[in-house]
């Protein structure tokens, strides 16, 4: 399980199972295909804005894809 996931559910007080776990990575993934779903949408300054927040998700998580 990547670290920021470890923190994040330490601070919440709960203890991750696969389950959990597979919850989390799941719910990322959407995240990061959401914002994919966006690029090459409108504008380059638009396209640069979310890519910068595909590559913040993909350094901050890790995207399975």
């Amino acid at each position: 399980m990547n670290s920021t996931l470890k923190q994040l559910a330490h601070q919440s007080g709960i203890t991750v199972n696969a389950e959990l776990e597979q919850f989390a990575q799941l719910l990322i993934n959407e995240c990061y295909n959401r914002a994919e779903k966006q690029y090459h949408h409108s504008s380059d300054e638009w396209d640069k804005a979310v890519m910068a927040v595909m590559d913040s998700i993909d350094e901050l998580f890790g995207v399975e894809e």
